[in-house]
């Protein structure tokens, strides 16, 4: 139906105003009042009736999706371990598998200390020695004179830095370069706050840097440590810092990198790993993957996990949800995707061994969506831990699953 837009003619009377139109069903439907009769009336309430209710039905099932889509989505997440990527795996999960192996690295992305157990801390493994002193996994950091946080990815030479615990000290030791001492007492030790007088000549210097994304700050460590990472890396400039227990740690996937954060509980915590505060593999894991390695076999070293067990299928580790060592309790937080720093050989520190990345691409990339949204082209090996209750664990304590 066409409506004028002319100007109405005045009649004199009044003045002129638009003309009212009256809508009825008659008109809407395009038909006289006389042409409806009794039954029409009844199918047009029918139809009304029919869609009403649809409309009601429909909405109620749109409610009812929008309230339940993040339960759906957090076991879509959950289910997805289970099928990432290993289809052949379907035996149920093996009781006798043990700890074989525990490393706790002091320096991020430097040499381990092998232990025969450790403390599981809230922020990740703690040796603890007989004079009382802490020292916690990755609570030390190179970076450079810009706070850049230094590691294997650009300077594969730190995998020869091998670090000690020697009375008071953190020692670190290099090919060709006399030992580094940092002290575990005194002005760096657990002591500190950040409630000093900036203004003290004896203050410590605060470093803040940046973890993916993740702001978190060090004390510097000296000029002596500075010197002795300059020259050994050939970057001037390059300083270590740390982080005493007193500073908080990090909270996982605070920034959502890769949209990790709906892994991690709103407490957990770790220092300056990557990732997480735990990391474990399984031995057979490393051996399959090794047997398919064209250049020869490959270390568990490659991937620097903290716990390292034995008596489980390949890959099983994927699967695990909860689970108990020792006095501690942990949960399968997400798989670890692996860089280029797997392609440096722990023992010569050197980047020759490209067909660890590249065989790892080969198969085990992500298969469930989304896994696969997540870690796109990064291959998966290995698992990222959050501790729900501490304790201490040793070489041979059993794996109790919970699920």
């Amino acid at each position: 139906m066409e409506v004028s837009t002319a100007t109405p003619v005045s009649l004199g009377l009044a003045p002129s105003r638009p003309a009212r139109i009256t809508l009825s069903p008659w008109t809407i439907l395009g038909l006289s009042k006389d042409a409806w009769q009794r039954e029409d009336w009844i199918r047009l309430l029918k139809g009304v009736a029919i869609g009403v209710g649809t409309f009601g039905l429909t909405y109620a099932a749109m409610q009812y999706y929008q309230s339940s889509r993040k339960g759906m989505k957090e076991t879509r997440i959950a289910s997805a371990r289970l099928e990432m990527h290993s289809k052949d795996v379907t035996a149920p999960l093996n009781r006798d598998t043990r700890v074989a192996h525990l490393m706790v690295f002091p320096v991020k992305s430097c040499g381990g200390i092998v232990v025969d157990s450790f403390y599981a801390g809230p922020m990740g493994p703690e040796i603890h020695t007989a004079d009382g002193i802490v020292v916690r996994d990755r609570s030390w950091l190179v970076v450079t004179g810009k706070s850049v946080m230094e590691t294997q990815r650009k300077h594969p030479q730190m995998a020869l830095i091998r670090t000690s615990i020697q009375g008071n000290w953190l020692v670190l030791d290099a090919p060709d370069m006399p030992s580094l001492r940092v002290p575990l007492r005194g002005p760096l030790s657990e002591n500190l706050s950040e409630s000093w007088d900036s203004s003290s000549e004896t203050a410590p210097h605060i470093i803040n840097t940046n973890i993916f994304g993740g702001e978190i700050s060090g004390v510097d460590c000296g000029e002596e440590a500075s010197e002795w990472l300059s020259r050994f890396l050939e970057q001037p400039g390059t300083r270590l810092i740390y982080h005493p227990e007193s500073f908080g740690g990090r909270r996982v996937g605070a920034t959502e990198v890769n949209n990790a954060m709906k892994f991690w509980k709103e407490g957990d915590k770790c220092v300056y790993a990557d990732g997480a505060p735990y990391l474990l593999l399984g031995q057979s894991s490393v051996d399959d993957f090794s047997s398919r390695l064209p250049n020869g076999p490959a270390s568990f070293l490659h991937f620097r996990p903290n716990i390292l067990v034995t008596g489980c299928r390949p890959y099983e580790e994927d699967e695990w949800t909860r689970f108990k060592i020792g006095e501690a309790a942990f949960f399968n937080s997400k798989p670890c995707s692996r860089c280029v720093l797997t392609t440096v050989d722990p023992e010569t520190g050197t980047r020759t061994r490209p067909d660890v990345l590249d065989t790892l691409r080969a198969y085990r990339l992500a298969e469930n969506p989304e896994w696969k949204g997540m870690f796109k082209k990064s291959p998966l090996l290995a698992i990222n831990v959050a501790i729900e209750r501490t304790g201490r664990l040793a070489v041979g304590d059993l794996i109790r699953h919970e699920n």
